[in-house]
């Protein structure tokens, strides 16, 4: 189970800006999966990109 946490996505014109819990995470997040159920809350999968070793 994974734990809810607060999501905000802004664009400026130019480039989307992705914050979690007013941190921002831009530069980590690969794509943005939202789904959604009629009965349900939407649930929004942000899969990250490969970390630089």
């Amino acid at each position: 189970m994974t734990t809810p946490h607060r999501f905000q996505m802004t664009f400026d014109g130019r480039a989307y800006a992705v914050a979690v819990d007013g941190r921002d995470v831009s530069d980590q997040v690969a794509a943005i999966d939202v789904h959604a159920n009629p009965h349900d809350l939407p649930r929004v999968v942000l899969p990250l990109r490969p970390t630089r070793t």
